[in-house]
């Protein structure tokens, strides 16, 4: 009786055997129903497949080097990621999420016509900054241009002729043949 009661608060969990040792015998009977006797259970059930498998052992696999686990850099930590690479995955998760999230808004019609003349004010916006920065760089190149001409001007002025500086070939020749006539 001393063994029985043993073994029956080891399978009903220990202290619930102690607090309430109907219920703990009961779970154990009801725990007795259900399973049964298993080995006796698997007695219709044929594993000589799964013998021959175990007997035949693995196929070459180990030596192959191009198996999956030996694959990919040994550098890498197992998954563990450092903060930077973790902001930048989810810096692209975030994106795609949030592109997708942009598709299905824009499958409302009436969202996607108001996405379109979003679109299109900020293009004109955009258009618009353009212009003024293109006009300001031209108006500073002509300022440049203007002073250019004005420095030129004034050593024109000033009497100081300017030199060309290129000499064409031919143009020795030409003298030469002046000097013969």
């Amino acid at each position: 009786m001393a063994d029985e009661e043993v073994f029956d608060q080891e399978l009903a969990g220990g202290n619930e055997a102690l607090m309430d040792p109907e219920r703990a015998k009961e779970r154990v009977r009801i725990a007795q129903e259900r399973d049964g006797d298993f080995i006796n259970q698997l007695g219709g059930v044929d594993f000589s497949a799964a013998r021959a498998r175990l007997m035949s052992g693995r196929q070459d696999d180990d030596n192959d080097p191009n198996r999956a686990c030996l694959k990919g850099n040994p550098l890498d930590r197992a998954g563990v990621m450092s903060r930077h690479d973790f902001l930048i995955e989810k810096a692209r998760k975030e994106a795609l999420e949030a592109k997708a999230m942009a598709e299905e808004r824009l499958r409302d019609p009436k969202t996607r016509t108001e996405e379109l003349v979003r679109r299109a004010q900020e293009k004109a916006d955009q258009d618009k900054l353009t212009a003024i920065r293109e006009a300001e760089e031209r108006a500073s190149r002509m300022e440049e241009k203007n002073k250019k001409r004005k420095l030129a001007e004034e050593a024109k002025s000033a009497g100081q002729k300017t030199k060309k500086s290129a000499r064409l070939s031919f143009d020795e020749d030409a003298e030469d043949s002046d000097d013969d006539a």
